[in-house]
């Protein structure tokens, strides 16, 4: 996984990451390139701040699907008609919290109208099926996790569920407990007969991440395993 940014046009109050102004040192593309080179992942994640806010991000993917198959987290503002015609990642991660109002509340107030403009970017270039929403749950969308997946279903068939962790601006009041996440494991399930919901990190104590990723931060610190941010988002 690989946080190629710590900039973001936006400022969700429940980001892992912490997210807003760009680090001053930053990885270049040429130590990116030396990175993938060196390592040649078994997957890779590119994730931010917003990833498509950094120029080369074209050249990084592009240079990476050498390797090994890449996933984008996007907050989907960016995905425009000609960023979507570039973008040849294998599975674009964007991310929605809420129906309108509440994801107004949790992303900004523009935002639910830039995720359905990228979902028809990627469809009129031919990519709509390599989108996967991600949900991060939390106390505050809890009642409208699986209306998201309804109102988005038509459309979209993949989705991703991931559950609050208390980092970055994300309080630990907002966390979900673990018989919350479980009940809502078991009310999403009938949905996965006809859409492919996958579940991230811990939900109701059964279901673990093993920590074997390793996630390169911005500035080139690597730490072990998979951050909470690094699903969807942004």
């Amino acid at each position: 996984i690989l946080e190629i940014t710590r900039a973001c046009n936006y400022g969700c109050p429940q980001c892992g990451a912490g997210a807003g102004e760009s680090l001053r040192n930053e990885l270049t593309k040429e130590e990116i390139f030396s990175l993938l080179t060196k390592v040649r992942p078994d997957h890779f994640a590119i994730t931010g701040g917003e990833p498509l806010l950094r120029e080369d991000v074209f050249e990084i993917i592009d240079f990476a699907n050498r390797f090994v198959r890449v996933r984008l987290n996007t907050n989907g503002s960016l995905v425009t008609e000609s960023a979507a015609l570039r973008l040849n990642a294998a599975e674009v991660l964007i991310s929605v919290d809420g129906l309108p109002e509440k994801n107004a509340a949790l992303r900004g107030e523009d935002n639910f109208k830039h995720i359905l403009a990228a979902l028809d970017n990627m469809e009129a270039a031919g990519k709509l099926n390599r989108v996967r929403l991600c949900i991060t749950a939390s106390k505050e969308n809890l009642g409208e996790v699986r209306g998201i997946i309804e109102y988005f279903s038509p459309r979209v068939r993949k989705f991703g569920i991931g559950k609050l962790a208390p980092i970055g601006r994300a309080g630990r009041d907002r966390m979900l407990s673990r018989r919350e996440a479980a009940e809502l494991y078991f009310r999403l399930l009938p949905l996965r007969l006809r859409n492919s919901i996958s579940f991230y990190f811990e939900f109701g104590g059964f279901l673990r991440v093993v920590p074997r990723d390793l996630t390169v931060l911005a500035d080139g610190t690597i730490v072990p395993g998979e951050p909470p941010s690094s699903k969807a988002a942004r």
